[in-house]
């Protein structure tokens, strides 16, 4: 073969493989994102929960809100942020309590937070419709003390 027939068949090679090569770059990319995104929202949830049973602050989604935007995550949209809770006065019924609160000593709470996560979230109008992460944590209250 002569290096006259080799001419462009870099370039082509080059159009071929940089397509995938940016696709496989950008799934990386947004997997990592998703994965880091999860975690530090579950630090949130965490935190509003421990300061919740401390009593240091009872609006959970205010909050998870300011502590999100405390932990300087660019990532997370903080008004996307919901957070509840619902006490029982047991743990068979918690699954299904529509009691909204923090409950009292000895009952159990489930703190449920949800976040509305878009993939490729900066591109706008072109990103995909939104996943709504769902954390849900069960505690017990600490007992009253006599």
């Amino acid at each position: 073969m002569s290096v006259k027939s080799e001419r462009g068949f870099t370039s082509v090679q080059f159009a071929l493989v940089f397509p995938a090569f940016l696709t496989l770059a950008l799934f990386v990319f947004e997997v990592t994102r998703f994965f880091y995104v999860n975690i530090q929202l579950q630090d949130v949830l965490e935190q509003v929960i421990w300061q919740a049973k401390l009593g240091e602050n009872r609006d959970l989604e205010a909050n998870a809100k300011a502590l999100a935007e405390a932990f300087g995550v660019q990532l997370i949209d903080p008004e996307e942020l919901e957070v509840e809770a619902f006490s029982s006065s047991g743990v068979a019924g918690i699954a299904d309590s529509t009691t909204a609160g923090l409950g009292g000593a000895g009952d159990v709470v489930r703190y449920e937070m949800r976040y509305a996560y878009s993939f490729f979230g900066n591109l706008g109008e072109r990103a995909w419709e939104p996943v709504d992460l769902e954390f849900v944590e069960i505690r017990r209250n600490e007992p009253a003390f006599r």
